[in-house]
């Protein structure tokens, strides 16, 4: 596919399709096993909405998971989409963190990488979600955004409670 510069197919991805669709993204701090923002994009027929939504401490961690719960409750049955490994892991982990029930959003997360790998070849150096946007045409609010670079900027608004670096973070989730 890099040689090309084209896509080659091996195999149709089966993606679930439903009237409402979410898109889940979490950010956190993996080896602190704590999560501070949630994105979440609410795609129904009519309309799309956006929702975000920030812990300052690890003291709040758990009111932006319950928020999270109430707005995929509004939707039941609605696939949960999400790329990589990090969501059900901080889904997992929080639910038994806070004692939360995760049992009606697990069975509804499908991982868009899974999808994807093995079955449709992009001319990207890597299936990672940045090269695939890139290659598809997303682009984002920062040059070359990561998560690490997230929890960089995470790090560095602990200790400077700057709203530019909030801002920041809430654009690039």
């Amino acid at each position: 596919a890099l040689q090309t510069e084209k896509t080659y197919v091996h195999e149709l991805p089966d993606i679930p399709r439903h009237p409402t669709e979410l898109i889940l993204d979490i950010g956190g701090i993996p080896d602190q096993d704590t999560h501070y923002l949630i994105g979440l994009i609410v795609a129904a027929e009519e309309c799309t909405a956006r929702y975000s939504w920030w812990a300052d401490t690890d003291a709040e961690e758990a009111n932006i998971f319950q928020a999270l719960f109430a707005m995929a409750a509004k939707y039941p049955g609605a696939p949960i989409y999400h790329y990589g490994s990090y969501e059900p892991k901080a889904l997992k982990n929080t639910c038994a963190k806070y004692r939360l029930d995760c049992t009606d959003l697990l069975p509804r997360l499908v991982n868009i990488n899974t999808l994807v790998f093995g079955k449709i070849y992009f001319p990207t150096r890597s299936n990672s979600l940045k090269d695939l946007g890139e290659y598809v045409g997303a682009s984002w609010s920062t040059p070359d955004p990561s998560g690490l670079q997230s929890i960089a900027w995470r790090l560095q608004w602990e200790m400077s409670r700057s709203p530019a670096l909030k801002n920041l973070l809430l654009t690039y989730n």
